[in-house]
Protein backbone atom coordinates (compact mmCIF):
# COMPACT_ATOMS: atom_id res chain seq x y z
CA UNK A 1 0.00 0.00 0.00
CA UNK A 2 1.50 3.39 -0.78
CA UNK A 3 1.44 6.13 1.48
CA UNK A 4 -1.18 8.35 -0.18
CA UNK A 5 -3.59 5.30 -0.47
CA UNK A 6 -2.88 4.40 3.22
CA UNK A 7 -3.15 8.50 4.28
CA UNK A 8 -6.63 8.48 2.33
CA UNK A 9 -7.83 5.13 3.97
CA UNK A 10 -7.11 6.60 7.72
CA UNK A 11 -9.60 9.17 7.03
CA UNK A 12 -13.50 8.08 7.11
CA UNK A 13 -15.42 8.79 3.54
CA UNK A 14 -17.15 10.93 5.74
CA UNK A 15 -14.83 13.01 6.66
CA UNK A 16 -12.75 12.99 3.04
CA UNK A 17 -16.22 13.80 1.18
CA UNK A 18 -16.39 17.15 3.59
CA UNK A 19 -13.07 18.18 3.06
CA UNK A 20 -13.64 18.20 -0.83
CA UNK A 21 -17.09 20.28 -0.29
CA UNK A 22 -19.15 20.31 -2.86
CA UNK A 23 -18.11 19.12 -6.52
CA UNK A 24 -16.73 22.69 -8.62
CA UNK A 25 -18.34 23.79 -11.63
CA UNK A 26 -14.68 23.84 -13.66
CA UNK A 27 -14.52 20.46 -15.48
CA UNK A 28 -11.65 19.90 -14.95
CA UNK A 29 -11.63 20.46 -11.10
CA UNK A 30 -13.88 18.29 -11.15
CA UNK A 31 -12.37 15.46 -12.60
CA UNK A 32 -9.71 15.91 -10.36
CA UNK A 33 -11.51 15.89 -7.60
CA UNK A 34 -13.92 12.66 -8.82
CA UNK A 35 -10.24 10.98 -9.12
CA UNK A 36 -9.32 11.47 -5.62
CA UNK A 37 -12.69 10.02 -4.83
CA UNK A 38 -12.18 6.79 -7.05
CA UNK A 39 -8.48 6.44 -5.39
CA UNK A 40 -10.01 6.71 -1.97
CA UNK A 41 -12.39 3.94 -2.86
CA UNK A 42 -10.11 1.77 -4.92
CA UNK A 43 -11.83 2.68 -8.27
CA UNK A 44 -9.65 3.27 -11.26
CA UNK A 45 -9.10 6.47 -11.91
CA UNK A 46 -11.70 8.50 -14.69
CA UNK A 47 -10.44 8.75 -18.05
CA UNK A 48 -10.93 11.99 -19.94
CA UNK A 49 -12.43 10.76 -23.53
CA UNK A 50 -10.28 11.03 -26.73
CA UNK A 51 -10.93 12.60 -29.72
CA UNK A 52 -11.74 9.36 -31.39
CA UNK A 53 -14.64 7.66 -32.38
CA UNK A 54 -15.39 3.76 -32.93
CA UNK A 55 -17.16 2.78 -35.80
CA UNK A 56 -19.25 -0.19 -36.75
CA UNK A 57 -16.68 -1.92 -38.67
CA UNK A 58 -14.24 -1.29 -35.64
CA UNK A 59 -11.84 1.65 -37.44
CA UNK A 60 -11.19 4.27 -35.33
CA UNK A 61 -11.81 8.37 -36.98
CA UNK A 62 -10.13 11.39 -36.23
CA UNK A 63 -12.99 13.40 -35.20
CA UNK A 64 -12.41 16.93 -35.62
CA UNK A 65 -11.95 19.09 -33.12
CA UNK A 66 -12.21 22.80 -34.38
CA UNK A 67 -9.57 25.09 -33.17
CA UNK A 68 -11.68 27.91 -32.68
CA UNK A 69 -15.23 29.30 -32.57
CA UNK A 70 -14.21 31.53 -35.56
CA UNK A 71 -12.64 28.30 -37.67
CA UNK A 72 -16.32 26.61 -36.51
CA UNK A 73 -18.30 29.52 -38.24
CA UNK A 74 -15.80 29.95 -41.11
CA UNK A 75 -16.53 26.26 -42.48
CA UNK A 76 -20.23 26.04 -41.37
CA UNK A 77 -20.73 29.49 -43.23
CA UNK A 78 -19.15 28.15 -46.78
CA UNK A 79 -20.68 24.72 -46.37
CA UNK A 80 -24.38 26.60 -45.74
CA UNK A 81 -23.54 29.19 -48.45
CA UNK A 82 -22.74 25.85 -50.97
CA UNK A 83 -25.83 24.09 -50.64
CA UNK A 84 -27.78 27.33 -51.15
CA UNK A 85 -26.34 28.46 -54.54
CA UNK A 86 -26.25 24.57 -55.44
CA UNK A 87 -30.10 24.18 -54.60
CA UNK A 88 -30.97 27.73 -56.18
CA UNK A 89 -29.18 27.25 -59.55
CA UNK A 90 -30.55 23.48 -59.90
CA UNK A 91 -33.72 24.92 -59.47
CA UNK A 92 -33.33 27.49 -61.64
CA UNK A 93 -32.11 25.21 -64.27
CA UNK A 94 -35.04 22.79 -64.09
CA UNK A 95 -37.61 25.58 -64.31
CA UNK A 96 -39.06 25.20 -60.76
CA UNK A 97 -41.28 28.33 -60.26
CA UNK A 98 -41.91 28.43 -56.93
CA UNK A 99 -39.42 28.08 -54.05
CA UNK A 100 -37.51 30.11 -51.59
CA UNK A 101 -33.75 30.08 -50.77
CA UNK A 102 -32.40 32.23 -48.12
CA UNK A 103 -29.17 32.01 -45.87
CA UNK A 104 -29.18 35.51 -42.94
CA UNK A 105 -27.88 34.97 -39.64
CA UNK A 106 -26.61 31.28 -39.90
CA UNK A 107 -30.32 29.87 -41.02
CA UNK A 108 -30.08 28.62 -44.73
CA UNK A 109 -34.10 28.06 -45.31
CA UNK A 110 -35.46 26.46 -48.24
CA UNK A 111 -39.42 26.73 -49.09
CA UNK A 112 -40.42 24.27 -51.61
CA UNK A 113 -43.67 23.95 -52.29
CA UNK A 114 -45.93 22.25 -52.00
CA UNK A 115 -42.86 20.13 -50.27
CA UNK A 116 -42.15 21.72 -47.82
CA UNK A 117 -39.56 23.78 -45.65
CA UNK A 118 -36.26 22.75 -45.02
CA UNK A 119 -34.21 24.56 -42.49
CA UNK A 120 -30.40 24.18 -42.04
CA UNK A 121 -28.33 26.22 -39.16
CA UNK A 122 -25.71 26.22 -37.33
CA UNK A 123 -25.55 25.46 -33.75
CA UNK A 124 -22.34 27.58 -32.61
CA UNK A 125 -22.66 25.82 -28.90
CA UNK A 126 -22.31 22.22 -29.62
CA UNK A 127 -20.19 23.16 -33.54
CA UNK A 128 -23.21 21.04 -35.11
CA UNK A 129 -25.63 21.86 -38.62
CA UNK A 130 -28.76 21.44 -37.67
CA UNK A 131 -31.07 20.27 -40.38
CA UNK A 132 -34.83 20.10 -40.25
CA UNK A 133 -36.51 18.26 -42.87
CA UNK A 134 -40.25 17.33 -44.06
CA UNK A 135 -39.56 14.10 -45.41
CA UNK A 136 -37.34 12.73 -42.77
CA UNK A 137 -37.50 15.54 -39.48
CA UNK A 138 -34.27 16.30 -37.40
CA UNK A 139 -31.07 15.66 -37.90
CA UNK A 140 -27.78 16.68 -36.26
CA UNK A 141 -24.66 17.08 -38.25
CA UNK A 142 -21.03 16.99 -36.61
CA UNK A 143 -18.21 17.51 -38.64
CA UNK A 144 -15.67 14.53 -39.15
CA UNK A 145 -13.30 14.18 -41.81
CA UNK A 146 -13.67 17.21 -43.58
CA UNK A 147 -17.65 16.73 -43.91
CA UNK A 148 -21.03 17.09 -41.82
CA UNK A 149 -22.29 13.92 -40.92
CA UNK A 150 -24.79 12.36 -38.65
CA UNK A 151 -23.57 10.26 -36.38
CA UNK A 152 -27.20 9.52 -33.45
CA UNK A 153 -27.79 6.72 -35.95
CA UNK A 154 -25.22 4.20 -37.54
CA UNK A 155 -27.48 2.27 -39.47
CA UNK A 156 -28.53 6.17 -41.10
CA UNK A 157 -25.04 7.42 -40.94
CA UNK A 158 -24.62 9.72 -43.80
CA UNK A 159 -23.67 13.30 -44.59
CA UNK A 160 -25.01 16.61 -45.18
CA UNK A 161 -24.72 16.70 -48.34
CA UNK A 162 -25.22 13.47 -49.25
CA UNK A 163 -29.05 13.75 -47.05
CA UNK A 164 -29.70 16.88 -49.09
CA UNK A 165 -28.81 15.27 -52.77
CA UNK A 166 -30.77 12.31 -51.99
CA UNK A 167 -33.99 14.29 -50.82
CA UNK A 168 -33.64 16.97 -53.50
CA UNK A 169 -33.57 13.75 -56.10
CA UNK A 170 -36.57 12.28 -54.48
CA UNK A 171 -38.62 15.74 -54.63
CA UNK A 172 -37.56 16.87 -58.61
CA UNK A 173 -35.24 14.29 -59.66
CA UNK A 174 -32.52 16.93 -60.05
CA UNK A 175 -29.17 16.06 -58.97
CA UNK A 176 -27.13 18.91 -56.56
CA UNK A 177 -24.13 19.61 -57.84
CA UNK A 178 -22.14 20.21 -54.28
Amino acid sequence: MNIMSSALRSRSLVHFRSSLGSLPRCLVCRQEQQQKISIFLGKPAIQRPSPTKTLSNGVFTQLRMFQSESEYHSIADETLEDIQDAVEMALEDKGVAEFDVTYASGVLTMVLPPHGTYVLNKQTPNRQIWWSSPKTGPRRYEYEGGEWVFTRDESQSTTLVQGLKEEIHEIYGIDLDI
